[in-house]
């Protein structure tokens, strides 16, 4: 349903595509601080001009396969320090968006944190997820919310982590 994971469901992807997958309330930061990127450097202006302070705000995957499993969200532990660290990502609120690149400023144009967060019934507001989802093609943009803790997955909620 809309490319959603509200209980460690799988995504799905489009072979091949670049995504960024950040966390959701990042995108806001970008979004409230978009008069000082560089576009035709979207992605390292972002990463040095948004976020200069955090090391991991975000990473870019490129999908090598259709479905993406939770399970391939790793913690980040100290003996991973060294890991490659484009595969590696922060996140604050354990709400993390997979989106095609080539969709970034369009999405962060039209992006709410607050929209998305904002509902007493669920955790995610479906209808405002599935209203921005719409707005794009197919496959272009997903969602994961951390199943939590004790949930037998790594990706737990807010940390460090890498992607396999």
């Amino acid at each position: 349903m809309f490319n959603l994971s509200l209980d460690a469901e799988p995504l799905q992807l489009k072979l091949g595509i670049t995504y960024m997958i950040i966390d959701a309330l990042y995108i806001n930061e970008i979004k409230n601080n978009y008069s000082k990127i560089e576009e035709n450097n979207l992605v390292e202006s972002i990463r040095k001009k948004i976020f200069p302070y955090t090391e991991i705000p975000f990473t870019l995957f490129k999908a090598d396969q259709t479905i993406f499993e939770i399970s391939r969200i790793k913690k980040r532990k100290k003996i991973f320090w060294i890991y490659k660290i484009q595969y590696c990502l922060s996140t604050d609120t354990g709400v993390l968006i997979f989106l095609n690149i080539l969709i970034l400023k369009n999405l962060i144009l039209s992006f709410d944190y607050e929209e998305l967060v904002d509902t007493p019934i669920s955790s995610i507001n479906i209808a405002y997820w599935s209203n921005l989802v719409s707005k794009f093609n197919e496959l272009e943009l997903g969602l994961i919310l951390a199943p939590g803790l004790n949930s037998g997955f790594d990706f737990e909620g807010s940390g460090k982590y890498y992607v396999i």
